[in-house]
Formats: C-alpha cells, sequence, structure tokens
C-alpha cells in the first residue's frame, strides 16, 4: 500500500511539472529581430547597446594595413535604433532584410546628411560583425565585440 501512495504522488508530481512547462508563454523571435538583438542587444538590463571594435578591413580585396589609432575605432550600436562611432559620427540604423544594414547619418543639428550608408551583412554573431559597403570601392569591415 505504501508503494501505491508514493507511485500516486510521483505520478502527480510529474504531471504538475509538466502542465507548468507546457503552459509557460515561449517568445518566438524572428530571423530579423534575431540579427538586430546580435547587433545591438536585446534592450534588456545591461543588454542595450553593443560596442564593435574594428580588427581588420579591406578595399576591393586587398587588406588594408591598420595603424594603432584606427585600431581603437569603435561603432556602437544601439537596442533603440540609434549609433555612434568614436570619430563622432551618429545617427539612426536599421536592419530592413535579413544580409541588410542601413545606416541614416546625422549632422550636429540632427539633420540627415543623405539618405542613408548601405551594408551587406555578411556574418553577425555574439562576437564579430563583417559588413561590406558597396559604392565606388567594395570595402569590407570586420569588428570583434568590445563590450
Amino acid at each position: 500500500m505504501h508503494f501505491k501512495s508514493i507511485y500516486i504522488k510521483s505520478i502527480t508530481f510529474l504531471l504538475m511539472v509538466f502542465v507548468i512547462i507546457s503552459c509557460s508563454k515561449a517568445d518566438i523571435i524572428t530571423d530579423l529581430n534575431f540579427q538586430k538583438s546580435l547587433l545591438a542587444g536585446k534592450g534588456t538590463y545591461q543588454n542595450t547597446q553593443r560596442v564593435w571594435k574594428i580588427d581588420s578591413m579591406s578595399v576591393n580585396d586587398t587588406s588594408i594595413i591598420l595603424s594603432n589609432a584606427q585600431k581603437l575605432f569603435t561603432k556602437t550600436y544601439s537596442f533603440n535604433g540609434t549609433f555612434y562611432d568614436k570619430d563622432g559620427v551618429a545617427g539612426k540604423w536599421d536592419i530592413p532584410s535579413i544580409d541588410v544594414l542601413k545606416e541614416y547619418l546625422f549632422d550636429t543639428n540632427g539633420r540627415y546628411l543623405f539618405d542613408s550608408l548601405t551594408y551587406h551583412i555578411d556574418l553577425i554573431s555574439s562576437n564579430k560583425f563583417t559588413c561590406t559597403l558597396n559604392s565606388t570601392k567594395k570595402i569590407k569591415y570586420i569588428y570583434v565585440i568590445a563590450n
């Protein structure tokens, strides 16, 4: 009889755990929002921005040797859709599709300088960000996480 009581309690406990787990709400994040969170954080406590430090770059597939001063360059993307860099350039950013990053640059009065810069996103991970700007030259930037 004692085993029957233990058996019933065990089954009841497992059933309760199953109900609690199956009823919990989980937010499903889209691929696009996942890209945004990798670039700029999730917007939660102490995760509202990400600072990216230049690691290397190339122009028309030719590597550029960065000076010590250039190696200090950082770009900070905030969850609220703004960014700024170490040179004082600031603006808004958006990822309208999974492989495109748009930056809208501001002047010192907060007005747009021009429509936007459009980068092709080659890779975003938790510690590396690679993008390519195709203008008159193909400029590839490789950043590593700094924070």
